[in-house]
C-alpha cells in the first residue's frame, strides 16, 4: 500500500461536511460542526461494547472479535469475521466472511455475504448512494399525502368519501 502524501479528503460522520486533513492524521474536529472525528481505521480483536464506534476509515471485526454497540459508522467499509450486533452504516461494502454473524439494521452501498455466515435479523438498505433511513412517520404506518416524501414506495389508497348528515327539515 503506497503512502499518501500531502492533505486527503473525509467527510464528517456527523455533519456531511467534506474537508481536508494533513495525510498522518489520527483524529481531528471537524471545521463545520466542531464535532471529533476518528480518521483511522479500526480494528477489533476482543468482545468491545459502546455507544457508538465511528470512523472515517474502515471496521474489521476479526474472529474472536465482538462489537456490541447502539451505532457503527464506518466511511470506508466493514469486515466481519466475529459478531457485530449493531445498527450500522457504511459508505463502501460491508463484507461478511464464513462464521461471523451479524444481528442489527445495516445501511450499505453493496453487501457480500460468504457462506457460512449468519443474519440473525435487522433492516438492510443496500444499494447505491446514500440511503437515508424513513422518516419516522414511514415506521409507525401514519401516512399522509402532506407527509409522505416525493417518490415514496409507501402504498396510496384513495380518500374514503365523504359521508354527509342528513339535514333535519322541521
Amino acid at each position: 500500500m503506497a503512502k499518501q502524501k500531502g492533505p486527503r479528503p473525509v467527510r464528517c460522520y456527523h455533519c456531511g461536511r467534506t474537508f481536508e486533513v494533513p495525510a498522518k492524521a489520527m483524529t481531528c474536529s471537524c471545521p463545520g460542526c466542531f464535532k471529533g472525528i476518528q480518521l483511522e481505521s479500526i480494528v477489533v480483536k476482543n468482545m468491545e461494547q459502546m455507544s457508538r464506534l465511528e470512523t472515517c476509515g474502515s471496521i474489521t471485526v476479526r474472529k474472536r472479535g465482538l462489537v456490541q454497540a447502539d451505532r457503527i459508522i464506518a466511511a470506508e467499509g466493514i469486515e466481519v469475521e466475529g459478531i457485530v450486533h449493531a445498527n450500522a452504516k457504511s459508505g463502501r461494502r460491508v463484507t461478511l466472511h464464513s462464521g461471523a454473524q451479524w444481528k442489527g439494521d445495516l445501511t450499505a452501498p453493496s453487501l457480500e455475504i460468504r457462506e457460512g455466515a449468519s443474519i440473525l435479523g435487522g433492516f438492510f438498505r443496500i444499494g447505491p448512494g446514500e440511503v437515508e433511513p424513513p422518516p419516522e412517520h414511514l415506521v409507525t404506518g401514519a401516512t399522509s399525502d402532506a407527509q409522505s416524501p416525493a417518490g415514496s414506495t409507501t402504498p396510496r389508497h384513495s380518500p374514503k368519501p365523504t359521508r354527509r348528515k342528513p339535514s333535519r327539515s322541521q
